[in-house]
């Protein structure tokens, strides 16, 4: 399923979906669910009970906050690509977004014993 967020009709049912939700995860730069009127105050006005998972590429403070990435890139950033490849050749860069789903998961284990 996909919303348009940058719609009203989008926002409005992700709010809806999201009052029948326990957590809710995101991954946008900080500040972003909030323009879009879905930061957490408005949530917990949806559900008062939410929790709210932000997982923004480089954290939500500190000097690389607004920095703007995806899986792949992230993983050369934080020097995942130098722990793969073999003993006598290059690094060998990931194929997926590990660490997006590395964290997803993360936190999915992280918040399933509450």
């Amino acid at each position: 399923m996909t919303l348009n967020l940058k719609k009203p009709e989008g926002v409005a049912l992700a709010r809806e979906l999201i009052a029948h939700c326990d957590v809710v995860v995101e991954n946008f730069g900080p500040g972003v669910m909030s323009g879009l009127g879905l930061g957490y105050a408005e949530l917990a006005e949806v559900k008062s009970d939410i929790v709210m998972f932000s997982m923004p590429a480089a954290g939500l403070y500190g000097p690389l906050s607004n920095l703007r990435t995806y899986g792949l890139s992230l993983a050369s950033i934080t020097g995942m690509d130098s722990l793969t490849g073999y003993d006598d050749g290059p690094p060998s860069r990931w194929r997926t977004p590990s660490p997006i789903l590395s964290t997803a998961s993360w936190a999915r284990s992280r918040f399933s014993s509450r």
